[in-house]
């Protein structure tokens, strides 16, 4: 029988304890593009990677996770707040605000990582 990690075991307590700390927050589960290998299959196996407390808002073109970076801000602005054009003649502070206004969800953000080997 294949025990956890000790890896696995940090991931699991600090997910645990988020979700107690926090039992109002959803839990957003972020999968790792390579857990899902092809299209023939209902379910995928992984293993719970790092958690923590983030936001995240639905855009045109996926999902953002909230970075304060200024280059992140406006590529997130440029596809949740109607194109590339928006924020020309905008102020760094209105870029600021418009980013902040987004209608954000708080989240224990839980990544979903490939398994690890037995």
């Amino acid at each position: 029988m294949r025990k956890a990690s000790e890896r696995e075991r940090e991931n699991r307590d600090r997910l645990f304890r988020l979700m107690q700390e926090h039992p109002e927050l959803p839990i957003a589960p972020m999968v790792n593009d390579e857990v899902v290998c092809d299209d023939t299959f209902g379910y995928w196996h992984g293993s719970l990677g790092a958690s923590f407390l983030s936001a995240y808002v639905m855009g045109d073109e996926g999902i953002y996770i909230r970075n304060d970076s200024s280059d992140e801000m406006e590529d997130v602005l440029n596809n949740t707040v109607g194109g590339r054009d928006w924020y020309t003649d905008a102020t760094e502070d209105e870029i600021v605000n418009a980013y902040s206004k987004l209608p954000w969800t708080e989240c224990i953000l839980v990544y979903i990582e490939l398994p690890e080997p037995d």
